[in-house]
């Protein structure tokens, strides 16, 4: 499991379930509800966010990986897709559940499903999006902490996928 920070400081790198990863750029008070709040400034590649320091929720932000998780969240990839389930609904609850973890083990399990299921089935667009975004967001994150070109990295994905479902057949 990928620990718990109680605070983080400028500099600092985070996911965050909804946004992926993002560095915290400093801190701004900022007004809600007519009352003056702290909260961190996050730039993602894309966007700008603030999380309230006084009440951080750790169920949507963890701190980025350390090199010895990413490499077990490659191993992780390579065993065997497990079955998500068939019906439409109860898949998309099942997805929204582990989405909701913020963990990224969990994420790179669904990863090796997703694919899996893709290379068994038909898939719907609902299930392509999800395994394209966590996909980048694995990869973003890998990008970060490996110290490897990013097609190196890229490849040791699809790679460690391949495995995944040579172990499916």
């Amino acid at each position: 499991m990928i620990s718990e920070q109680k605070t983080y400081k400028k500099g600092d790198w985070i996911v965050h379930i909804f946004y992926g990863l993002g560095q915290v750029i400093g801190k701004d008070k900022r007004e809600l509800d007519g009352e003056k709040q702290g909260y961190l400034k996050v730039k993602t590649d894309d966007s700008l966010y603030w999380i309230p320091v006084a009440n951080i929720d750790f169920n949507r932000v963890r701190p980025i990986a350390s090199i010895n998780q990413i490499k077990y969240a490659f191993t992780l990839v390579q065993k065997p897709p497990k079955k998500l389930a068939k019906d439409y609904i109860a898949r998309k609850k099942e997805i929204s559940q582990t989405l909701n973890n913020v963990s990224l083990y969990s994420n790179v399990r669904l990863i090796r499903d997703l694919k899996g299921r893709s290379a068994a089935s038909k898939s719907n667009m609902n299930d392509d999006n999800v395994l394209t975004n966590i996909t980048q967001q694995f990869l973003n994150e890998c990008f970060l902490v490996m110290d490897e070109d990013h097609k190196f990295i890229e490849n040791k994905l699809t790679n460690a996928l391949r495995k995944s479902m040579e172990k499916a057949s």
